[in-house]
């Protein structure tokens, strides 16, 4: 088993709030989507959105935070229903995610609530929004991160490893909240911010292709 506080801070550090991916208009002007996001298009048939970006839309609007996040995260419109399911309860999701400044087991399960709409999606409302959990910063937690959990051996996470890989593709707060907590600790212990490491997980997930979303300097 391998200790991943052994990397150094030069192999983890990163502009993780350049990350971003461009968006093509097509992908977001499918019937489906109500016209909700034609808006941000304006003139373009293309737009860029990165991390800073949503935190800054956050900021201003629950409403818009969560459209760009959509856009963001899952840039060719989404599989299956999940845009429309979000698009369908995106007042509950704004009301969650107003109670979520602090989060809790009975707000994390009600903001996990809805059929199709799971912790890849809501954690990215969480951690743009940015809420807490037990005082630290939440993160996201999608299936790349996982999968680079799952996929190496490293001391820090043997726990969450364990129940990864006991096959429940959902995340429990408990679980939720001590990846959130391991996170933290690493980072930490490495002098880089959890989300420069959560990126670095994002990026460098053995055995999977590179993500379409890069760092890109504006």
């Amino acid at each position: 088993m391998t200790v991943f506080s052994d990397f150094n801070r030069q192999q983890i550090a990163n502009d993780y709030l350049q990350q971003g991916v461009t968006i093509k208009r097509q992908n977001f002007s499918k019937p489906q989507f109500l016209g909700k996001f034609d808006g941000f298009f304006e003139n373009r048939d293309v737009l860029f959105i990165n991390r800073n970006h949503l935190f800054e839309a956050f900021s201003e609007s629950k409403h818009e935070g969560i459209l760009k996040t959509l856009m963001w995260g899952f840039p060719t419109g989404g599989r299956g229903f999940l845009l429309q399911k979000v698009l369908e309860s995106i007042e509950f999701f704004e009301r969650c995610i107003s109670l979520c400044s602090s989060v809790t087991e009975e707000n994390f399960h009600d903001i996990n609530s809805i059929s199709g709409v799971k912790f890849a999606t809501t954690t990215k409302f969480l951690y743009f929004s940015r809420a807490k959990i037990d005082g630290m910063n939440c993160l996201i937690f999608d299936a790349r991160v996982k999968n680079f959990i799952q996929r190496n051996n490293y001391a820090e996470f043997f726990g969450l490893k364990e129940i990864f890989n006991a096959g429940s593709y959902g995340i429990s707060f408990a679980e939720y909240s001590s990846y959130v907590l391991a996170m933290h600790k690493l980072a930490n212990q490495l002098y880089v911010t959890p989300d420069e490491l959560e990126l670095y997980f994002f990026s460098n997930v053995p055995g999977m292709r590179p993500p379409s979303h890069i760092i890109q300097k504006e």
